[in-house]
């Protein structure tokens, strides 16, 4: 799919200003603007949510004067300062503008309270449509009320390793069978990623030689951190648990390539980033079987999926692969293959723009 853009289609994508923390969102919001900016247009502006509705004001001003109106499209985020958006609509300028929410995250996704589904229920009836990271966002967001028509499901895009084709994985798999087994957690240290539920199955397992790495902000909520360090701590199997913290691509890829399974035993995804890139580089998925997961991972072709009901099924699942190395190298070779069906970036910047453009 090629990025087709017209004058009159010129979408401005507004985030708050970029944190430290690379999110799944951040990591979106960015590779989509690169890619529609190539042409020199201005497509993102950074925004704190305290002066959103100035800010809208202003920039309808702005394009009142350039001769139309613009597509808005805003991060989820500031669902936050929803009042804050209702006021800017209120405004005859800013009515005129078309806006669509970038559904990262609903704030009641995170925080199940009273003030998540008030602004929510604010906020979601200002926007004209919805631009979701998977099919199941997309779904999600018509069951709270936005319009089905203007929905569109547009999945982040992958950046393939030289690695990712399926003889190559399942090569790097018969080679990776040297002990111990390597496990990977890629997860900021935030309730939602469970991380506790991963320590717990590992140390049903002590019988079998494997090591589990961690990588990850470790700062973003920083009482459960201390909580999961304590247990770490204090866990029969601690010596075999070793946190990397936050790593640089180069050796984020050198400690993907040295992986044998991937595992994350997470609460709730909008999409799930990660486990399309533990298939791009032939490592197989453990995960339960939730949200969008299976629009990523195929059960028992390129990882396991399990029941989150069921007290041991991440043990289960995973003694499955440690207790046989076949079938572990064939969901490398399978997480590989579908490696290459998922989209690219220019994929994801394609169906952005035709988003904005219906």
């Amino acid at each position: 799919m090629g990025i087709v853009r017209t004058e009159t289609l010129n979408p401005l994508l507004v985030t708050p200003p970029s944190s430290n923390t690379k999110t799944g969102g951040y990591i979106y919001n960015a590779r989509v603007a690169e890619i529609l900016a190539r042409d020199g247009s201005r497509i993102q502006c950074f925004v704190p949510l305290d002066s959103i509705d100035a800010w809208l004001r202003r920039e309808a001003d702005r394009q009142d004067s350039l001769g139309g109106p613009r597509v808005f499209v805003l991060d989820s985020l500031y669902i936050h300062a929803a009042r804050r958006l209702r006021s800017a609509r209120a405004d005859d300028r800013v009515a005129r503008q078309r806006w669509l929410l970038l559904a990262h995250l609903l704030p009641s996704q995170e925080q199940d309270g009273e003030d998540e589904a008030r602004a929510e229920r604010i906020a979601l009836p200002l926007f004209d449509g919805a631009i979701a990271p998977s099919r199941y966002m997309r779904e999600l967001l018509r069951r709270r009320g936005l319009p089905a028509e203007n929905l569109y499901a547009c999945p982040p895009g992958t950046d393939l390793p030289t690695i990712a084709s399926t003889a190559t994985a399942a090569s790097n798999a018969t080679v990776r069978r040297s002990k111990p087994l390597q496990i990977l957690t890629v997860a900021n240290w935030i309730p939602r990623k469970n991380l506790e539920a991963v320590l717990e199955a590992l140390e049903h397992l002590q019988e079998y030689t494997w090591q589990w790495r961690i990588v990850g902000h470790a700062a973003a909520e920083s009482r459960y951190a201390d909580r999961l360090r304590q247990r770490i701590a204090a866990s029969p199997v601690a010596e075999r648990v070793t946190p990397l913290g936050t790593l640089d691509s180069a050796e984020l890829h050198a400690v993907w390539r040295e992986s044998d399974v991937f595992v994350l035993a997470t609460r709730f995804e909008s999409y799930g980033m990660v486990f399309a890139e533990a298939l791009s580089y032939g490592v197989p998925v453990v995960a339960p079987e939730l949200g969008p997961i299976p629009e990523i991972v195929t059960d028992g072709v390129s990882g396991i999926l399990y029941d989150p009901a069921r007290q041991d099924a991440l043990t289960s699942a995973l003694w499955s692969l440690m207790h046989d190395p076949v079938r572990r190298r064939n969901l490398a070779g399978g997480a590989a293959a579908q490696a290459q069906r998922l989209p690219s970036w220019e994929d994801t910047a394609a169906c952005f723009l035709a988003a904005c453009g219906e």
